[in-house]
């Protein structure tokens, strides 16, 4: 585990929040050094801390502000995240998992690649290198 003092102004996280105002960071559950953040710019963010000077991976998909993003606890490839513009992405980048294994354990099927499109959704092109966003859109009745 990579200890962080908040206290002492860590360079790597203040590098982070230089960015966007940051509303959400999740770590990634198999990989220490691992963490997602989303915030106001409609973006999620895939870093390694060991070389905070680029994200591993950018993703779009929401229309304004992400006010939630985490990974799921048993597969690191798998994200969800929520917007102020009514919409829960879910995203799969099994090209971020801790391992292979990791990744097609978390496919739908077993299947490196696969992604579940529930009836309530619709599954989004491929996006930046290869990952695949399901968008389900909240609707008030």
């Amino acid at each position: 585990m990579v200890p962080l003092d908040l206290g002492a102004g860590h360079p790597c996280l203040v590098g982070l929040s230089l960015l966007c105002n940051i509303a959400t960071i999740s770590f990634a559950p198999h990989a220490d050094t691992r963490i997602l953040t989303a915030g106001d710019d409609c973006k999620l963010r895939y870093w390694d801390l060991r070389n905070p000077g680029q994200p591993l991976l950018e993703l779009g998909g929401h229309r304004h502000w992400v006010w939630h993003a985490a990974y799921n606890p048993a597969h690191d490839s798998l994200v969800a995240s929520c917007s102020s513009d009514c919409c829960v992405n879910l995203y799969y980048t099994p090209q971020l998992a801790a391992s292979a294994g990791a990744a097609a354990a978390a496919a739908p099927g077993g299947e490196a690649g696969a992604v579940a499109t529930p009836g309530a959704g619709h599954a989004a092109p491929a996006g930046p290198k290869g990952a695949t966003r399901c968008v389900f859109e909240l609707v008030a009745r």
